[in-house]
Formats: C-alpha cells, sequence, structure tokens
C-alpha cells in the first residue's frame, strides 16, 4: 500500500518543493533531478528510496515499525552496511521530524552512506522472503 502512496504522491511532493508543479503536471518525473531539490527532501528521498529497494529484497517495513526498528531490522540482515544504516535512519528522522534547517553539505554526506547501502542491497541476488 505504501509504494502505491509513494508512487501518486511522491512525484508532486518533491515537485511542490522545487516550485515546479504547475509546469510539470503532466510527466511530473521527466525532469526530476535529485540535486535540485533542497537537502531535507534530499534526506528523505534517500532513506525512502532505500525503503523500496529494501522491500524488493524481502525486507519490507512493517506499517507499525518506527524507523529505529526497521534499521535494527534491516542491519541483521546487511551487518556489512549497519553503520551506513545507522546514519541514513538518523539523518532521516531528523530531516523529517526536526524544525531546524538541513545543510546542503549534511545531504552530501548522507549521499556516501546511501550509495554503500544500495551496494550492500544490491549485493543481495533476486528477492529473498522473510517471515
Amino acid at each position: 500500500r505504501w509504494k502505491q502512496v509513494v508512487r501518486e504522491h511522491m512525484p508532486n511532493a518533491f515537485l511542490r518543493w522545487t516550485g515546479r508543479l504547475a509546469t510539470s503536471r503532466e510527466r511530473p518525473w521527466r525532469f526530476f533531478r535529485l540535486g535540485a531539490l533542497p537537502p531535507r527532501a534530499q534526506i528523505i528521498y534517500y532513506y525512502l528510496s532505500i525503503l523500496g529497494r529494501a522491500a524488493q529484497r524481502g525486507f519490507a517495513r512493517r506499517r507499525n515499525q518506527t524507523p529505529y526498528e526497521y534499521e535494527a531490522t534491516l542491519e541483521a540482515n546487511l551487518p556489512w552496511a549497519q553503520e551506513d544504516m545507522e546514519t541514513l535512519t538518523q539523518a532521516f528522522v531528523e530531516a523529517r521530524y526536526s524544525p531546524h534547517a538541513v545543510e546542503a553539505n549534511q545531504a552530501r554526506r548522507i549521499r556516501n552512506h546511501w550509495q554503500r547501502v544500495k551496494a550492500a542491497l544490491r549485493a543481495i541476488k533476486g528477492k529473498i522472503t522473510r517471515e
């Protein structure tokens, strides 16, 4: 269900943040540039993209899991990406729930952690069914 919600609302949410909604109504992802987003939106995107990739590998987040509970679940299955996932989760919680400004250099640092978690998920061949 969350995948459907993200597919329907995420393009418009990102376009609203960048102010491009009015001109890109028909194909909202056509000119999507991650670097054009504000740093807070970039960090949120990094985390949500990991949720989607992990779900494809069989590690879907349950509706009632907090980001920290999900982090523990994912780390148990990807121990080599534990530190990167901790950093990514902490940055997401801060970007999502804190009122203070998120700096561009913080988003650049988090991007490196995101790329390493993505690589760890790619290393898992095929979909793995977890209970």
